[in-house]
């Protein structure tokens, strides 16, 4: 077939993270994820400050080589003097992966990592929740495309209804 012969990307979307442990005496984790495709970081989402279930909803696309990727998604805890705390970490292998293709939201619990010391896993507790999508590359080209439409328009509706509540209020004030 024709599709084979296409480039695919695996399309994953960090989404959020839930019932992590409270690890600073004042606050909550700046939580922060740490994205790997076969051991090579292909991203990191923002910083979310003082979260206990920080959302990032953001986006990160792996080319799928011959359909194997082995994919680490690491939770760390930002902080500006000492070391980011670890918080967790998901270890997906490709043909794992493959069962959860075009599953949206999906819920996996945040897992030690077994090459650290006892004393650096102890905070870790809690899921971290992911969507995957396998698309061509013209697909995930599109798909980025209408993402921005999307919030282009937000914005736009954004605007709209601000203008309007100027209108009305200008509108209550004359009568």
């Amino acid at each position: 077939g024709h599709k084979e012969t296409q480039h695919q990307v695996l399309h994953i979307r960090v989404l959020r993270a839930d019932g992590l442990k409270k690890v600073d005496t004042v606050g909550w984790a700046d939580g922060y994820v740490v994205i790997k495709a076969n051991g090579t970081k292909v991203g990191k989402t923002k910083i979310k400050k003082n979260k206990k279930a920080p959302v990032w909803d953001e986006t990160f696309d792996v080319d799928i080589h011959h359909g194997h990727v082995d994919l680490t998604f690491e939770l760390y805890d930002w902080n500006a003097i000492a070391k980011h705390v670890f918080l967790g970490m998901v270890k997906i292998d490709a043909n794992e992966a493959a069962a959860h293709y075009d599953h949206h939201n999906v819920k996996f619990e945040l897992q030690k990592n077994p090459s650290l010391k006892e004393k650096k896993n102890r905070h870790v507790q809690g899921n971290l929740y992911l969507s995957f999508a396998v698309m061509t590359d013209q697909e995930a080209l599109e798909d980025s495309h209408r993402e921005l439409a999307d919030t282009i328009s937000e914005f736009e509706t954004i605007q709209k209804s601000s203008r309007l509540q100027n209108l009305q209020r200008r509108l209550s004030v004359s009568t």
